[in-house]
């Protein structure tokens, strides 16, 4: 019954936010290693290509200029004033420059998660500009400065297409933290029936983890721009990437001890709540760029190692049948292998490891989701 409720979600999430009526005719790139470059020795410069609307350069210290080519022409029906809406995800980028030829006297926008929510152009989960359709072919260009990893979606949809597909995105957020508010739910009713410390641990993972979607999702975006300046809405972001790691790797060393696996491999796990913790003061200090790739190297160090502990494991061989756990040796190497291809998957990319052709963002709403219900479902049987 799990299952089929995971799999119907999954299917509609990708149903919803997987759809793209892509206006764009051309797309190319320019790495601006200095972040000094101006538009004209931008345009003067090699352009890479650029297939689809992701991209990604891994972590940076660079700018990045995006050309998107608009052509009337591919659409004779409509009106030069038609509206279009860049559709940018992650919302937790930290800034996008519009230069549009159309703009008065060469007003250049902005949007990213350092500007205030109110200000953009078009509002919802996302960060958005929008622009006229015009009367003759031209290009956009998109500045992106980020300290986060450099893996964007881009998207320019018309304005009827785009508030469909941001009400479906909005339904589907709304649901998507109500599985685990039902999750958090479930492990303080457990926690106060047993006491359980390790029950009482996965309801503090789930607090973080409802806090990181909150982050992921643009929810806190929305609801942080009216309450804090746009600057800490960015730092409160970026420490929430931090600690749901951290507490994520606490939980899963509290819960796989239990089965026994070699002494060695548990002191390695500790080692990676220590390195976060000092990447986490990098971060403090200022190193942002360098403690967000840090901490993601970590993370994908850390998802590996865990699939060695659970393999190094020996309770089953070491108690009575009936002092055995509910708990299967095959489900656990099975749990932490499914952790590494979603939560290690989604880094890759990030990292720009793995190539981005296809819709990254389900994986990293999956890892929070999955985990948390086969954590559930693996402590529900634990409890009972």
């Amino acid at each position: 019954m799990l299952k089929r409720i995971l799999v119907s979600f999954l299917l509609a999430l990708g149903s919803s936010w997987g759809l793209c009526s892509e206006l764009v005719t051309e797309r190319s790139w320019v790495e601006d290693p200095s972040g000094s470059m101006t538009l004209a020795q931008v345009k003067a410069a090699p352009q890479n290509p650029l297939t689809g609307h992701y991209f990604g350069q891994g972590f940076s210290a660079s700018a990045f200029w995006i050309r998107l080519r608009i052509d009337p022409a591919q659409w004779p029906d409509a009106s030069p004033e038609q509206e279009l809406v860049i559709r940018l995800r992650p919302v937790y980028l930290d800034e996008f420059q519009l230069h549009d030829p159309l703009a008065p006297s060469g007003e250049v926008r902005y949007t990213g998660d350092r500007h205030p929510w109110a200000d953009d152009d078009y509002q919802s989960l996302n960060s958005n500009f929008v622009v006229p359709l015009g009367s003759s072919p031209r290009d956009l260009w998109l500045r992106l400065k980020t300290t986060s990893s450099t893996l964007a979606s881009v998207e320019v949809l018309d304005l009827k297409t785009a508030r469909a597909q941001d009400g479906r995105q909005l339904v589907m957020a709304l649901v998507y933290l109500s599985v685990l508010l039902i999750c958090m739910g479930w492990g303080i009713l457990a926690w106060l029936n047993s006491r359980e410390q390790l029950v009482g641990i996965y309801v503090f993972r789930e607090v973080f983890m409802i806090t990181y979607v909150l982050v992921i999702l643009g929810l806190w975006r929305v609801l942080g721009s009216g309450i804090v300046v746009p600057s800490q809405v960015d730092e409160f972001g970026n420490l929430a990437i931090f600690m749901v790691g951290f507490i994520a790797i606490l939980f899963d060393i509290h819960f796989i001890r239990q089965f026994k696996p070699k002494p060695s491999f548990i002191n390695l796990l500790y080692g990676y709540l220590l390195a976060i913790f000092c990447v986490l003061i990098f971060r403090v200090a200022g190193y942002v760029e360098w403690a967000l790739s840090a901490y993601t190297f970590v993370i994908v160090l850390a998802g590996i190692s865990f699939v060695l502990t659970a393999m190094s494991t020996s309770v089953w061989s070491d108690v009575t049948e009936k002092q055995k756990p509910t708990v299967s040796k095959k489900v656990l190497v099975g749990y932490y292998l499914s952790v590494v291809f979603i939560n290690v998957g989604h880094r890759l990319i990030a990292m720009d490891v793995l190539p981005s052709t296809f819709n990254a963002w389900d994986m990293v709403l999956l890892y929070p989701l999955a985990g948390s219900l086969m954590m559930m479902a693996i402590l529900q049987l634990r409890v009972r």
